[in-house]
């Protein structure tokens, strides 16, 4: 495991699509940044209460829509080429066994979308709270909004990397990711807030989530738990198809 892990930070350091969702990443924190500050200047020039703005709170939490889509887009692409470059066929024969490989893809796919989140916590905190103040809700329903995106986060990897090696063909894994992700966000958007089945997509979490402050129907001490369960599901599911799965 150790050895597919080092192999896979090395392709890391030379993907160039890791590169460009860390900047959309940083983007990201910086447009809802610039978004907020002309919100408040707005305020200001017509004289409204500021307290009527969303809260820095927000901030933390603006991202959580977009994290899907570019984890959908890493692991499918990151996946997809070491099946057209031959790559996975050369581990199994030089020894390691599937479930490794399965593994080990997983575990990348979380560790850039950890990564990619941390970058726009700390650019949100390191602006955001100087600028706007520090966070309003409690500190210890703040902590389990950050477990809940973090295991939204391993969700959506069990997922992504679950369709990238079940399909070899790194365009129609690719494609399948995303219409996936799609279909996920309209099925999210259709439900009536409160709906479990809100919890049982990695999407719906992101959705209730994104409503901090608006809503209070997302039960944030439980939604961590779902996205645990059905990880080891998809994961479960996933290395059996793979372990069967014939590679040409």
């Amino acid at each position: 495991m150790y050895n597919l892990l080092n192999a896979a930070f090395f392709r890391l350091k030379k993907n160039k699509i890791f590169y460009f969702i860390i900047l959309v990443s940083i983007g990201m924190a910086l447009f809802f940044l610039y978004s907020r500050y002309a919100d408040e200047m707005r305020y200001i020039e017509y004289n409204l209460p500021t307290s009527n703005l969303k809260s820095t709170d927000r901030l933390f939490v603006d991202n959580v829509l977009v994290i899907g889509f570019l984890m959908s887009l890493f692991t499918s692409l990151f996946v997809g080429t070491e099946y057209s470059d031959g790559v996975i066929r050369n581990k199994i024969i030089a020894g390691h066994k599937r479930m490794n490989i399965y593994a080990s893809n997983f575990i990348m796919s979380v560790i850039v979308g950890v990564i990619i989140e941390v970058i726009y916590l700390l650019i949100i905190a390191s602006i955001g709270i100087p600028m706007f103040g520090g966070i309003e809700i409690p500190i210890s329903e703040f902590l389990f909004i950050l477990l809940d995106i973090f295991m939204m986060i391993v969700f959506y990897a069990a997922i992504f990397t679950f369709i990238s090696l079940i399909c070899s063909n790194i365009t129609t894994s690719t494609v399948l990711c995303l219409l996936l992700l799609l279909a996920m966000l309209v099925v999210a958007a259709l439900q009536i807030p409160g709906n479990e089945l809100l919890n049982i997509l990695p999407t719906g979490q992101g959705m209730q989530i994104s409503l901090l402050g608006y809503k209070e129907e997302a039960n944030i001490q439980l939604m961590w738990l779902y996205a645990l369960g059905i990880t080891v599901i998809i994961n479960g599911i996933g290395g059996y198809l793979f372990n069967q799965k014939e590679l040409k």
